[in-house]
């Protein structure tokens, strides 16, 4: 039995008559005694109407099924309610042989450490990149990042004891932040001994700085799409010195006065020399290993290496001298520059690219 609504137009041929509200009452009584009671009826848009179908009770087969309120209930939680995704976590796969490179996960990790500690690397690194991946490992805090005209590269380590807490952690995890936020929240610190208490999880660094008044910032988490850097192969041997870091200062300081690139030099295996040299100037300073005071010398595979280094990068690099009073270098001729700064509490390293006269 077919029950047309009244006033629709010609659609496909079909011609739909109009009915009093009379008929329709009686039409739709007369419906309601034969057939099935159906809550919510199937509705054709195809048509011009709106045709409601249905067989008597006398019907066997019942072709027409009527949803339960149960039913109707479940489809939705089957199509809307799903698990969170966890797809962005496997497609990013970072092979380091070296440094395990496994994002943060949905684990949160704290830290505390005194504000001076990681306040002064910050600070060293600043000058020379702009974002740092942090691993956090077992064994502590590791980076490692090239600066955007990969001249020089810094790799730094943390130690766990260097913390005051530190968690323990089985799988490293890596999260990558940006140095010159970190920097600016970092001189909100009253003092040097205040506490800092960091929190990081998938999203965020969560930074708390304890003192007299206790501050907390946070900072996004930055994705990175780079490729892992890999500390490059220092297959030589070069000169390997220790050296007063106020000193190699000062001499970096006196040459870069005259010009833009420094000359290292070891002259009768006991002395480091630097020299400036401009069109009509040059500027040398010699530090002499009297008594291992202000440098010892090491030998290497190259007794009197050469090679020449940008003045801008090593008055960068110099600056390790927050963290220790003396660095270790090696060079050889026409090789990278190492610069070591070591102390019971942080390594820094820089890997300085040379200045090849072309």
């Amino acid at each position: 039995m077919t029950i047309q609504t009244p006033n629709k137009q010609e659609e496909q041929g079909n011609i739909v008559m109009p009915i009093s509200e009379e008929e329709e009452e009686e039409e739709e009584e007369t419906f309601a005694d034969e057939v099935i009671d159906l809550e919510e009826p199937e509705i054709d848009y195809a048509g011009g109407g709106v045709k409601i179908e249905a067989k008597p009770i006398e019907s066997k087969p019942v072709k027409v099924e009527t949803p339960k309120d149960d039913k109707v209930k479940k489809k939705p939680v089957k199509t809307t309610v799903k698990e969170p995704v966890k797809e962005p976590v496997k497609e990013i796969e970072v092979k380091d042989k070296e440094i395990p490179q496994a994002i943060m996960d949905k684990e949160e990790l704290t830290f505390t450490i005194l504000v001076s500690e990681i306040k002064n690397i910050i600070d060293i690194v600043s000058p020379i990149i702009q974002e740092i991946p942090i691993y956090f490992t077992g064994s502590g805090w590791k980076f490692i990042a090239m600066d955007l005209a990969n001249v020089a590269m810094v790799i730094g380590e943390i130690p766990k004891q260097t913390f005051m807490d530190y968690p323990e952690i089985k799988i490293p995890k890596k999260a990558m932040i940006d140095v010159s936020d970190f920097k600016r929240i970092l001189r909100r610190k009253k003092s040097d001994d205040d506490i800092l208490k960091i929190t990081v999880n998938q999203w965020r660094f969560i930074i708390n700085i304890i003192g007299e008044i206790n501050k907390t910032f946070k900072l996004p988490i930055i994705e990175d799409q780079k490729k892992p850097t890999q500390i490059p192969s220092m297959e030589h041997k070069g000169m390997i010195i220790s050296a007063d870091v106020g000193l190699l200062e000062e001499a970096i300081e006196d040459c870069g006065i005259i010009s833009e690139s420094i000359l290292f030099s070891i002259l009768d295996n006991d002395k480091l020399q630097l020299i400036g040299k401009g069109d009509t100037q040059d500027a040398k300073s010699i530090l002499s290993d009297i008594e291992g005071a202000s440098l010892m010398i090491e030998k290497g595979k190259s007794d009197n290496p050469i090679s020449k280094y940008s003045k801008e990068y090593l008055i960068k690099l110099i600056q390790g001298k927050k963290i220790a009073n003396r660095v270790k270098l090696e060079f050889l001729t026409d090789y990278p520059l190492v610069m070591t700064f070591k102390s019971d509490k942080v390594l820094l390293k820089f890997i300085l690219a040379p200045r090849v006269d072309s």
